[in-house]
């Protein structure tokens, strides 16, 4: 029996619409070290193109793909592929 990968469905996010959680998604990728891995995702991007969505909660936070959006950014995108999370039920 095979199991089949749930599809998420990705759409176009202007960047300008991704909200940072500055506490935890600025200061982690100001040291050189963050930074080279910055431009590495960027050459990335200009060759192969975005591969993965990056993905966002419900409030467009990003949860997974900070290299790829601060990469995408410093391109001047103005938009990126992404999913999002659907916001939770209220009882």
């Amino acid at each position: 029996m095979s199991k089949k990968k749930s599809k998420k469905n990705i759409v176009k996010v202007k960047i300008e619409d991704i909200k940072l959680d500055f506490a935890q998604d600025i200061r982690p990728y100001q040291t050189p070290e963050q930074q080279e891995e910055i431009d590495k995702k960027i050459e990335q991007l200009r060759t192969e193109g975005q591969r993965e969505a990056i993905e966002l909660d419900a409030d467009y936070k990003i949860k997974n793909g900070h290299l790829r959006f601060f990469a995408a950014k410093k391109l001047g995108w103005k938009e990126i592929d992404a999913t999002i999370e659907p916001r939770a039920k209220e009882w």
